[in-house]
């Protein structure tokens, strides 16, 4: 390693002329000023980045003083692995950056220091010392030695001087911060180590604020995901609620309710064996005058009055699927035979029909239901005619059902009220079949999503997991 100009600023012994002696003082006052240059350079610097918090503005500020003084500089850190040092910033004075890369071949921000095989670099990083050594051996460690004699051959990269010291962090190194100049003397080595110890205070601080600053926003994403999961839970809440107090209902009075309804149902009997054993004259003047139209609309509403209580004694009950290997192209086909359909709707189905299309564990009954249901909501939806477009298909972890209509559509407000129990746009329902839908679906461990737009129609996904 060479040695410094100064020595404690001690002069010579004077040369025994007057202009010897005048020399001697003026190589000793340049260094004294370049020495001061540095102590001021290093100084400003670091005040700074004092107060930097963001990486990216203190690299900037880095790179823009330097540029500014006749320092070349770098700060290497190391990779994630500890086993090799990478460029963070570089500034090299006198002698352009492309023209490095372009004489090596190689680019500076992609280049790597392999500690194993760089003795100077190990020195700093492993043994956390300072070196100042000529530029010539940065060079040498740096490249391999073929490339090596090529840049040394630069003009002015044999007369500058290098000081490395080591960037600490927690009591360990994490990167090397060179300066260089022609200037440079070993006893500029102390103002080099504080600059670099105000870097490295400067880079743990910005690691901090960033990691603070992550923590922060992981936070406040927790907050919104509790805030979600309450505003989810205070739902599911209401809907249990709601479901116990119809189970309170449908329990108070469904058996009060069917009392009267049998009792008209077998007067109502009683009524059409009397008439079926009168004259058949008398029966076609019964016929003629509308008796026997009008026990068949009696017939009708007191099965639809009973299919009301049904739903609200099924739907306050828990939902506890039999679970079996289930065809479901094979369900969705038996609940479109089940349905009447119009014909001013078309029905295709999509998919289902692979060799090797996924078998969910499902309770059959129970999807045969959701799919009648949602083949009647989608054929109600179409009072004018349209197509009903049932897909099937390969889900993650299990197989996704779709019914996509080109009905009325729904709207915004109602598409956040579709699923609570009694809620209904139909004139003439009781806003149970979506609820009992999804609890049947949930039970099995999928969810119904929908999609709509009004006057373009409604998508409803019914998605089923393959289960255990």
């Amino acid at each position: 390693m060479q040695q410094g100009r100064l020595k404690g600023f001690k002069a010579e012994p004077p040369c025994g002329s007057p202009k010897g002696q005048t020399r001697e003082m003026s190589e000793i006052n340049k260094a004294t000023r370049d020495l001061l240059d540095i102590i001021r350079f290093t100084e400003s610097l670091s005040a700074k980045i004092a107060d930097v918090s963001d990486d990216g503005a203190l690299y900037s500020i880095l790179h823009a003083e330097f540029k500014k003084s006749p320092y070349s500089s770098s700060i290497m850190l190391m990779t994630d692995d500890g086993s090799k040092l990478r460029y963070a910033v570089v500034v090299l004075q006198g002698i352009g950056l492309e023209t490095i890369e372009r004489i090596t071949g190689l680019t500076i921000r992609d280049f790597r220091v392999d500690l194993t095989r760089s003795g100077l670099f190990h020195q700093v990083v492993l043994e956390g010392k300072t070196v100042y050594t000529p530029a010539n051996e940065i060079v040498e460690a740096l490249l391999p030695r073929t490339l090596a004699t090529v840049v040394s051959k630069i003009p002015g990269i044999e007369k500058r001087m290098t000081v490395l010291t080591p960037l600490h962090r927690h009591g360990n190194v994490f990167g090397i911060f060179t300066m260089s100049s022609a200037e440079l003397a070993e006893e500029f080595t102390p103002s080099v180590m504080s600059l670099a110890r105000h870097i490295a205070s400067a880079m743990r601080r910005v690691e901090d604020i960033t990691e603070r600053r992550k923590l922060e926003a992981e936070l406040e994403r927790h907050t919104e995901h509790l805030e979600e999961l309450v505003e989810e839970r205070t739902e599911k809440l209401q809907d249990a609620e709601r479901l116990s107090t119809i189970g309170q209902v449908a329990a108070a009075v469904g058996h009060d309710l069917r009392s009267p309804l049998q009792v008209v149902m077998n007067e109502l009997y009683s009524v059409k064996t009397k008439l079926a054993s009168l004259p058949m004259s008398q029966q076609k003047v019964a016929m003629e005058e509308g008796f026997t139209r009008a026990i068949g609309r009696v017939e009708e509403q007191i099965e639809y009055m009973s299919g009301i209580i049904s739903d609200l004694q099924e739907v306050a009950r828990p939902v506890r699927p039999q679970l079996a290997e289930t065809d479901l192209p094979a369900v969705v086909k038996g609940a479109l035979y089940s349905t009447i359909v119009p014909e001013t709707v078309t029905v295709s189905i999509k998919g289902g029909d692979e060799p090797d299309f996924p078998k969910p564990m499902a309770d059959v009954a129970m999807f045969k239901r959701v799919f009648v249901n949602m083949i009647n909501n989608a054929v109600q939806a179409m009072p004018h005619g349209g197509s009903l477009v049932i897909g099937m298909s390969k889900a993650p972890g299990g197989v996704a059902v779709s019914f996509r209509d080109t009905g009325v559509g729904i709207s915004t407000e109602d598409m956040t009220r579709i699923f609570q129990p009694l809620f209904t746009t139909k004139a003439k329902g009781q806003g149970l079949g979506l609820s009992a839908c999804r609890r049947i679906v949930e039970a099995h461990g999928g969810s119904i999503t929908v999609e709509s737009q009004v006057g373009l129609g409604t998508t409803f996904t019914v998605r089923v997991p393959l289960g255990k």
